[in-house]
């Protein structure tokens, strides 16, 4: 291994090795940062579809309240969302 680094530095020479260790270490943590992101973005967007769901859940309870407790002629703007 340290022959390897000895040839690498003899060859680009102290600050060029020094400079692809740093890139090579950032690109690195980049990497793990950019698999944790997706991890979260996975974990959202199944959590987004569950709220979906109960907000669609809710809406479609919210209007059949609207039907049922609004005088027939009124009963119609349950559906649109118009509030007159």
């Amino acid at each position: 291994m340290l022959d390897t680094w000895g040839k690498l530095v003899s060859f680009v020479g102290v600050p060029s090795a020094i400079a692809l260790y740093l890139v090579w270490t950032v690109t690195s943590q980049v990497q793990a940062d950019l698999r944790l992101v997706k991890e979260q973005v996975a974990a959202h967007v199944i959590l987004n579809a569950s709220a979906q769901q109960t907000n669609v859940q809710i809406y479609l309870l919210l209007q059949r309240i609207c039907v049922n407790t609004s005088k027939p002629a009124v009963a119609e703007n349950c559906f649109w969302g118009e509030v007159r």
